[in-house]
């Protein structure tokens, strides 16, 4: 009886501290952003798409400001995105994860979806 007890308590023990999957979000591909009405011209330089890649478990690709792209580093912290530079100053966005579909940049009111 005494086994069967202390077995018990282990099983609620693993229970308690088993992780509910059940809020996970797994952030990958591209999610893009376009501009509304936004006409280039032919130029190439002018983007009129945004865009972030997750290209690894903690680095991403970013095509935001024009046509530089970023290579970032990027870590998960409850329901946002921040990311860093490489050498691990902070690359001054943050996202908010809606869903496994759309990100949204409330410093600048996008919705950026995925591809």
């Amino acid at each position: 009886m005494k086994k069967i007890i202390i077995l018990l308590m282990f099983i609620g023990i693993l229970i308690s501290c088993s992780k509910d999957d059940s809020q996970f979000i797994e952030i990958n591909g591209r999610y893009l952003y376009e501009y509304p009405n936004c006409d280039n011209g032919g130029n190439f330089e002018l983007n009129c798409t945004d865009y972030i890649e997750f290209i690894a478990n903690s680095q991403a690709n970013i095509l935001i400001y024009g046509d530089i792209l970023f290579r970032v580093n990027y870590q998960l912290k409850e329901n946002k995105i921040e990311f860093t530079y490489e050498n691990g100053e902070k690359f001054d966005l943050t996202f908010i994860i809606q869903n496994e579909t759309t990100l949204f940049w409330a410093e600048s009111n996008q919705t950026w979806i995925k591809e």
